[in-house]
């Protein structure tokens, strides 16, 4: 419940600012670079330590699990269908087998508002307009309390009412690390709307692990690939790929492309690139994430820690 209050108000320090630009509207860019977010289209931004792990993890080739002409034919017939549909019909795109998603390890979240606490700090009260809380389609992260087989510690630690804004924004999943934002072209929806939404939901994934790691090794100088975050605006005739990352070199954060497959001609290469994904979310980020909830348990003795030593200085 704490959780839709804040995500039905406004950001932080802009308590007092009521109005909100559309992310259809150019203007936006303008917002989220004063927040500093930067959608870097092109991908040249991405410093060498992101696009090694995007390399090595992502844009991997797969030598298995090749889908079969039947499956391309299945393909090709459900775009063919849901050509002139509008987004709610749209969006079943994302279960069809272009998005291999279904992982026991995964949840799926639906769009609802997020909680907008991580958002905080972002920006100055002279901004004319604050960020409006995300919303966005499908998200996947990790399994909740009744589903999950983590420790009861770990658990725990991403429930506490301190935590939960960071690792929960919907309660429906833990840690959202891949996002998906669905526009249909014959309801006049466009990608480039949908990369705006992917880009607030990114900035509010990559800052709350951010947080997460300035509460269990503060000391530790961070590196572009501490908190990093996938997405995909998806229409229906192609996908477009972005990574999500927080670059303390210039103190930005950033969406940048990675890829885009057009379905009729690139179905095999967004299989390939949504399995890496999630293996990457598996293999990779979960023994990370449980290590730090591990951490950070008990979270009133470590708050009690932190205050001590803020006051001693």
């Amino acid at each position: 419940m704490s959780q839709q209050r804040d995500a039905d108000g406004i950001v932080g320090s802009q308590s007092v600012q009521s109005e909100r630009l559309n992310t259809s509207n150019p203007l936006s860019r303008g917002l989220l670079r004063a927040y500093s977010i930067t959608i870097d289209n092109s991908g040249r931004r991405i410093p060498w330590v992101v696009q090694e792990l995007v390399t090595k993890h992502i844009r991997k080739q797969r030598d298995s699990s090749r889908l079969a002409e039947e499956q391309v034919d299945t393909v090709v017939s459900f775009v063919e269908e849901i050509w002139d549909s509008v987004e709610p019909k749209m969006s079943d795109i994302v279960k069809s087998p272009l998005f291999p998603l279904d992982h026991g390890e995964l949840q799926e979240g639906r769009d609802l508002l997020w909680s907008t606490l991580p958002m905080r700090g972002g920006g100055q009260s002279k901004y004319p307009y604050a960020l409006p809380a995300p919303k966005i389609d499908r998200h996947y992260g990790f399994l909740t309390t009744l589903k999950s087989t983590w420790s009861w510690k770990e658990l725990s630690a991403a429930d506490d009412t301190d935590v939960r804004p960071y690792s929960q924004p919907t309660s429906e999943n833990i840690f959202p690390l891949f996002l998906f934002k669905v526009k249909s072209e014959s309801s006049q929806g466009t990608l480039y709307e949908a990369e705006g939404q992917l880009a607030l939901a990114g900035y509010h994934c990559v800052r709350s692990r951010l947080w997460m790691l300035n509460h269990v090794a503060p000391e530790r100088e961070r590196k572009a690939t501490d908190a990093m975050v996938f997405s995909c605006a998806v229409s229906q005739r192609e996908a477009v790929a972005h990574v999500h990352y927080y670059n303390p070199e210039n103190n930005m954060h950033y969406m940048s492309y990675i890829d885009s497959f057009y379905y009729m001609r690139d179905s095999q290469k967004c299989v390939d690139y949504v399995k890496n994904v999630v293996e990457w979310l598996v293999k990779i980020q979960q023994p990370i994430i449980r290590d730090e909830l591990d951490k950070l348990y008990p979270m009133a003795l470590r708050w009690k820690k932190s205050n001590s030593k803020a006051s001693s200085r």
